[in-house]
Parts: C-alpha cells; sequence; structure tokens
C-alpha cells in the first residue's frame, strides 16, 4: 500500500503542476491546449489508478472500520461529480474555435475542485489506507 500511495502523490504533484501551468499560460494556443490534453490525460490515468487499485483495498478496509464506509460514500459521490465536471468541461472546452474567457473561468473552478480533492485525498484516505490494522486514522489523530 505504501507504494501505491507514493504512485498517487507524485501523480498529484504532477496533476498540481499541470494545473499550474495551464493556469498560468491559459489555453489559447496549440502549446497551450496541448498542456490542456496533457492534463486531462493525468487525470483520467489517476482516476484509474484510484478506482483499480486504491478504491478496492479502502472498501476492504471498510468493513472493519464504519467510519470508513461513510468516508469513502462522500468520496465516491465527490468522485462522480468531478467526473463529470472533467468530461463537461473538455468538451465545451478543448477545441481552439470555443476556448474563451467562459472556460478560464471554468477551469478556475474546476482547479479549485481538484485541489481540494487532492488535499482530501491525502488528509484523510491515504491516512486511513496506511492505518494500522483494527486502527483507524481518527484513533491516532484524536
Amino acid at each position: 500500500m505504501e507504494a501505491l500511495i507514493r504512485i498517487l502523490l507524485a501523480e498529484h504533484a504532477g496533476i498540481v503542476a499541470a494545473l499550474d501551468r495551464v493556469r498560468r499560460d491559459g489555453f489559447g494556443t496549440p502549446a497551450d491546449r496541448g498542456a490542456l490534453t496533457g492534463l486531462r490525460v493525468l487525470l483520467e490515468a489517476h482516476v484509474a489508478r484510484e478506482d483499480g487499485h486504491l478504491y478496492p483495498v479502502l472498501r476492504g478496509l471498510a468493513r472493519e472500520r464504519p467510519h470508513l464506509e461513510i468516508i469513502l460514500g462522500e468520496f465516491e459521490e465527490e468522485n462522480a461529480r468531478l467526473k463529470r465536471d472533467i468530461v463537461a468541461f473538455y468538451e465545451r472546452c478543448s477545441s481552439g474555435d470555443r476556448v474563451g474567457v467562459g472556460c478560464a473561468a471554468d477551469f478556475g473552478r474546476l482547479a479549485a475542485d481538484l485541489r481540494r480533492r487532492i488535499h482530501r485525498e491525502e488528509s484523510t484516505l491515504f491516512h486511513e489506507a496506511l492505518a494500522p490494522a483494527g486502527q483507524s486514522h481518527r484513533d491516532r489523530t484524536g
């Protein structure tokens, strides 16, 4: 699990760097739109890794940690919303002829949501995944 968490943390760093680049450079030129496409690839790979590797382990742990079942439910709801928002953003804003001020505002909202999500994953889910058997992150933090 620790190796998976290290990979996910590195992916988070890459996603944040890509968010920063797009925020800084915009997406008006072909090169900028390439960075936006690169961000999408990072997000899709990251979500696939979480869905395929992290969440199955956490669901298993939730059998022993009832509060984790509630946390996972909240994260899964948020995941579904974020996935819809990402798809909608790219449908609206990835084509050069549709990029404009509205897309910049949409990107700002999406970036803020992604940053908030990354923080929550790192401060909650990853700690739960690494907690010793029979113990939860909440037990260790009070």
